[in-house]
């Protein structure tokens, strides 16, 4: 791996220029796995992605601390952890030198993605916003007190629940789980179904809300998996082109 040189590029940019910027680009992305993966190798019973630090200082929240401590468990930033440990992998394996590093990736990318499909049996079907490490949901009161939050089948999905259904699918599919592959699919259709469902019910809805944007990541890698190649309805083209 070449070493970071904060390189700064020029006001007229050429393609020399562009490659050199990518080997720190190439440098960033190795080390940030690197270091991924050695916070989640260092606590063998904490079986999820780990950023639980000060990007300030470098120091770790302390465990007790209700909203960055390891009891509480962002499930959107679990699915965005697997489905960037699935592309980054992918790209190591393509661009080789990285064999180590990509056999640990994959390594915690099979038990983060065990963990998430414990969790969404736990919850019917869901991945919330804020859970406790054994899947229990919980929300904040004013006092910043920890409440749990009841979650049953008739739970609206939220976008915590779409970062996860693709990020599992990210995932099942690197590592070739033809099982957690159709489950997470399965999950995806689901969410997307439910969320433009609600927006179409409020067609008053800010652009800040709709859900397109986060949707890319498995929309993108549907059509080479669906047989009858839906793509995406018309209703769904129209307000995710919107802006």
């Amino acid at each position: 791996m070449n070493s970071y040189r904060g390189l700064e590029l020029p006001q007229a940019i050429s393609r020399r220029d562009l490659y050199a910027a990518a080997e720190d680009y190439e440098a960033i992305g190795i080390t940030t796995m690197r270091e991924i993966v050695a916070r989640y190798e260092r606590t063998s019973d904490y079986p999820f992605v780990d950023t639980k630090l000060s990007l300030l200082n470098g120091e770790d929240f302390a465990d007790a601390d209700s909203v960055r401590g390891k009891g509480a468990i962002y499930g959107w930033i679990q699915g965005r952890g697997l489905e960037a440990l699935a592309g980054h992998a992918r790209w190591l394996r393509e661009r080789g030198g990285e064999d180590g590093l990509v056999a640990r990736m994959e390594k915690m990318m099979r038990e983060v993605l065990d963990s998430l499909q414990r969790l969404r049996e736990r919850n019917a079907g869901h991945l919330c916003f804020l859970m406790e490490p054994d899947g229990c949901p919980f929300t904040l009161d004013a006092a910043g007190k920890a409440t749990p939050l009841a979650v049953g089948a008739v739970h609206p999905y939220g976008f915590s629940d779409l970062f996860c259904s693709k990020g599992m699918f990210a995932a099942a599919e690197y590592l070739v789980d033809d099982a957690a592959r159709a489950a997470a699919l399965e999950y995806v259709d689901l969410v997307e179904a439910s969320m433009w469902e609600r927006l179409h019910d409020r067609p008053d809805r800010p652009r800040s809300e709709e859900p397109g944007g986060v949707q890319v990541g498995s929309a993108r890698a549907r059509p080479s998996h669906d047989s009858d190649r839906r793509g995406v309805p018309a209703g769904r083209k129209r307000h995710s082109g919107s802006g």
